[in-house]
């Protein structure tokens, strides 16, 4: 092999290197657009959770505040019933003592309408 073969296979390799080299570097670049679309979309999707965290929480105090406010309205309920058992209780009473007032003018009605002496013709 003479030393211009040499040099010219030698210069094959070298360009052969140096193509390699460029694919190389052209891979690497492509990778780092690759992972800095990666991070962002981590970021992102780090955000979506955040954002749906903060929703969670906001939902579960809405929750609880509905709970409390189920809570009172049943014991306003509960109130509410017990003042109409109550209403109804005194209102019966009341049917009872006026029926009871009402047969008590009866008869005083009857021993009047009864009495011929107070009513003269």
């Amino acid at each position: 092999m003479t030393d211009r073969e040499i040099l010219e296979l030698l210069l094959k390799e070298i360009t052969d290197m140096k193509t390699d080299m460029s694919d190389i570097k052209t891979e690497i670049s492509d990778m780092k657009t690759e992972i800095f679309d990666i991070k962002t979309e981590i970021s992102d999707m780090k955000t979506e959770i955040s954002d749906m965290k903060t929703e969670m929480s906001d939902m579960k105090t809405e929750m609880s505040d509905m709970k409390t406010e189920m809570s009172d309205m049943k014991k306003d309920i509960n109130g509410i019933k017990r003042k109409i058992m109550v209403s109804t209780a005194e209102l019966k009473a009341m049917d009872s003592m006026i029926l009871d007032e009402v047969e008590r003018v009866h008869e005083i009605l009857d021993k009047h309408k009864a009495d011929t002496r107070v009513h003269s013709a």
